[in-house]
């Protein structure tokens, strides 16, 4: 094949087909652009692209906007040298950074039951089972993966009131705890859990295979806390009953004895009515409560504390974990047994 000498061409080539190009050498490049030499051979792809930007590019031009991995502010003399295909690979083809693909968590299961509706003070044991998840990261290559954190080396289960019940060193990725008794409260009750972990360790790779770093800082040993939030219905008590004159309640165990009782509502309000037949008809309630009560029946009023023949004390009631309660105790002496009367007792609390 015989070489023939060219000319500069300025402007836009098009060209459709085979573009064959002979007369030129440069035995360094890399193969990207096939082309014929004074022989009549196949040689070795040339790099071009340092022929452009020597001819028509000034080399302190920078890009401005990024595209795929030429990012804004990129020089083009930073791109002379590379070959047509680096260039496309680079816009086409970005380089992908590995990734947190999953958080380490810690994540709490109730696997035991409390019963609907408890009083105020019933000792509650719940077991719950905690897992500790030590989260991902996703190579470039959108594939592989490792383990973002290293494993757990402890356990700590908390009662509501923030104090330690147990501690567990272990590596295992869960661990379950039947907690001591803790007695109900109103609302929500919150038993937590903490957990040490380790650093976290092996390599990780962008699309490219190259080793990266970026992700170090939350590969740190650290604690992780965690809370399960147990909606308990926790409830106050009304006592109610008669008696004779001489067995009015003066203790705990007195009002709990009582043949009646009933939970205050979820709005902290109650209504009942009674119809007594002793001598005394007595109710004992929350403090910081108010109560209406009304006879509606024979003389068809509202009793309040100043009322002939009744009383309004306060009381201690024990709760079941043994703590003071505070409580009122409002009972009615009648003259006479009130069967003889046929009274009927109407109670609004709230």
């Amino acid at each position: 094949m015989s070489s023939k000498q060219g000319k500069n061409i300025k402007g836009e080539l098009k060209i459709e087909g085979n573009l064959i190009l002979s007369g030129i050498t440069e035995n360094s490049s890399p193969n990207r652009i096939l082309y014929y030499d004074d022989n009549g051979s196949i040689s070795q792809g040339l790099t071009i692209m340092k022929y452009i930007s020597e001819d028509y590019v000034n080399d302190n031009l920078v890009v401005p906007i990024t595209i795929g991995d030429i990012t804004s502010g990129t020089t083009i003399s930073s791109l002379t040298g590379k070959t047509f295909s680096e260039i496309l690979n680079m816009m086409l083809v970005p380089t992908i950074e590995p990734y947190i693909s999953e958080n380490n968590s810690l994540i709490l299961e109730l696997t035991s039951t409390i019963d609907d509706i408890v009083e105020v003070g019933t000792p509650i044991s719940p077991t719950i089972n905690a897992t500790y998840n030590r989260g991902k990261i996703t190579f470039g290559n959108n594939v592989d993966q490792i383990d973002l954190t290293g494993l757990p080396s402890q356990y700590r289960f908390k009662l509501p009131d923030g104090s330690t019940d147990q501690t567990y060193s272990t590596t295992n990725l869960s661990q379950q705890h039947v907690y001591n008794s803790y007695p109900a409260t109103l609302g929500t009750i919150t038993w937590s859990v903490e957990v040490d972990y380790s650093l976290g360790t092996g390599n990780y790779y962008n699309s490219k295979n190259i080793q990266r770093n970026s992700l170090d800082s939350y590969r740190v040993s650290d604690t992780i806390t965690n809370s399960s939030d147990i909606k308990v219905n926790a409830r106050y008590y009304v006592w109610w009953d008669d008696c004779n004159t001489s067995n009015i309640p003066s203790t705990s165990n007195d009002i709990r004895t009582s043949n009646n009782k009933e939970f205050l509502d979820i709005n902290n309000k109650l209504y009942f009515s009674f119809n007594p037949s002793e001598e005394v008809f007595y109710f004992c309630y929350p403090s910081g409560m108010t109560a209406k009560v009304f006879e509606t029946s024979q003389i068809q009023q509202r009793y309040t504390d100043t009322t002939f023949g009744v009383s309004i004390n306060d009381i201690i009631v024990k709760s079941l974990d043994n703590n003071d309660m505070n409580y009122k105790l409002w009972y009615y002496e009648h003259y006479q047994p009130m069967s003889n009367d046929n009274y009927v007792f109407e109670i609004y609390i709230e």
